[in-house]
């Protein structure tokens, strides 16, 4: 008789007393040469879990050569199985190849009906085990997290505190984990904090671009904890300020629009859709493009226009535009907005409530476009939503403009060459930190572009896009720009 023998043993159950892989095996060969077994062989899976059969090598292995065995022993039903539904797939795939097969503990032999019949009820009882014990698991995290406990291994910056209590600053890490938030903040690199990171905490091995990109998102350092979904405040203390924290977080979401080839070139972050606010992506052709990132994934009914501008046509009249925030008229305007803020005419108090409601659509139209991004919002939801946002921000904009449009003063001269020069020859990721010091948003069109200045007392600049832009041709159309509205 050739006999198989499957032993299993799973990560948690490696500690405990009677259920060691040796002694699986020493029981399983007394039975099988007790019953006349002239040759065995071992299937072992050590450190696997017996909720699934499919990712079991050694179980697998088995069960690809059943025509090599005639019976397969195991030293426990729940060893071969703790789901019902496998262990039937996994006898009926026995009886086909006339495998017999013996559960030792239990004594039973499923070659008679009643040992199929008793397998069957014991297979169910193993899986209701897992069951109960999975609600107990679930129940106990739950618990723990709604007390504003973190839950699992204690983050890197914080060290473990009393049991049954929060988790609490490391003195020696907190101070390197504060200053790894402050430089990426600042405009450091990722790839560069790696390899300081690596030197600040004396680490033989290297810390990973992608586990830093982790710890700068990890909510816990900011105070709060992640259970389902569901952000929630923690007990703990939290080691990163919350304006350093916005800011990083700001930075994160920002490079997650740029492939990583493109981040050391693209400006695309700095733009978005003007007809549904969504962020642009970079499309490469016969002609790279500005596009917007989910129009493509909504249905066909629901799609608004098509959005492809080339890339070079934007960039260069964007920096027509700063270099015309740089000049004469535009500083009159700075000016002008200036004496509004030092005296107060115009109905300060409006602008200020202005002010306070243009900041509450801004978050609201970010808070979609994330929302969207992670999936929990459909494509045409999140147009639906954002088109009264948008709307809105527009009608704030142009009555602050107003507000500050009335009262033409005389002002200085600016200089704007060594300005454009310095950050024209800086890398990618520096101007676009330029830019969105300056702008809020740029929102793009098929011909035209809408610049929303992050200073709340000027207007949105409209700057219309030639339909025939190439400048190595000779055809670059010079700077059409108005406020919006006209003044």
């Amino acid at each position: 008789m050739r006999c198989a023998i499957y032993i299993r043993v799973s990560t948690e159950e490696q500690a405990r007393d009677g259920l060691s892989l040796d002694m699986q095996r020493h029981r399983c060969e007394q039975a099988a040469f007790a019953a006349g077994a002239a040759s065995i062989e071992h299937f072992c899976d050590d450190g696997y879990s017996g909720t699934r059969s499919d990712n079991r090598p050694a179980l697998q292995g088995f069960l690809s050569r059943l025509s090599e065995f005639d019976v397969l022993y195991v030293w426990k039903l729940d060893r071969l199985a703790r789901s019902a539904r496998d262990w039937h797939n996994i006898m009926h795939v026995l009886a086909a190849a006339d495998v017999g097969f013996v559960s030792i503990s239990e004594a039973i032999d499923a070659h008679g009906i009643v040992g199929k019949a008793t397998l069957g009820i014991l297979a169910n009882v193993a899986e209701l085990f897992v069951d109960i014990l999975r609600e107990n698991v679930k129940a106990a995290l739950a618990e723990r997290t709604q007390r504003g406990l973190t839950l699992g291994p204690v983050p890197f910056g914080y060290q473990r505190g009393a049991k049954g209590d929060p988790i609490l600053p490391d003195p020696h890490t907190a101070p390197i984990l504060l200053e790894l938030y402050q430089r990426y903040a600042e405009g450091e690199t990722i790839a560069g904090l790696a390899k300081w990171l690596t030197i600040a905490t004396k680490r033989s091995t290297p810390w990973a671009p992608t586990v830093v990109r982790k710890m700068l998102t990890n909510p816990v350092y900011a105070g709060r904890i992640v259970h389902n979904g569901e952000v929630l405040e923690g007990l703990h203390v939290a080691i990163v300020p919350d304006d350093v924290w916005r800011a990083a977080q700001a930075r994160c979401r920002e490079s997650q629009r740029v492939h990583p080839p493109a981040r050391q070139r693209s400006l695309a972050p700095v733009y978005r859709c003007g007809f549904c606010g969504a962020a642009v992506m970079r499309h490469t052709g016969n002609q790279a493009c500005y596009g917007c990132s989910v129009r493509q994934y909504a249905p066909p009914a629901d799609r608004h226009a098509p959005l492809w501008v080339p890339i070079v046509k934007v960039e260069h009249y964007t920096w027509e535009v700063v270099r015309w925030l740089t000049s004469d008229e535009a500083a009159d305007i700075a000016h002008r907005r200036q004496q509004v803020q030092a005296t107060g005419k115009h109905k300060g108090g409006r602008t200020v409530l202005l002010t306070a409601e243009r900041d509450e659509m801004i978050s609201a139209i970010a808070y979609n476009l994330e929302a969207a991004r992670l999936g929990a919002v459909p494509v045409t939801i999140l147009i639906d939503q954002n088109r009264p946002l948008q709307a809105r921000l527009g009608q704030i904009d142009t009555e602050l403009a107003r507000l500050v449009y009335d009262e033409p003063d005389p002002v200085p001269h600016l200089s704007q060459g060594e300005l454009l020069a310095l950050v024209q020859s800086a890398s990618a990721e520096e101007q676009r930190l330029f830019l969105r010091s300056v702008f809020d948003r740029v929102e793009l069109f098929p011909d035209r572009m809408r610049f929303i200045l992050r200073s709340a007392g000027l207007p949105p600049l409209v700057a219309e896009l030639p339909r025939y832009y190439a400048p190595g041709r000779g055809v670059s159309p010079p700077l059409a720009l108005h406020a919006d509205p006209p003044t």
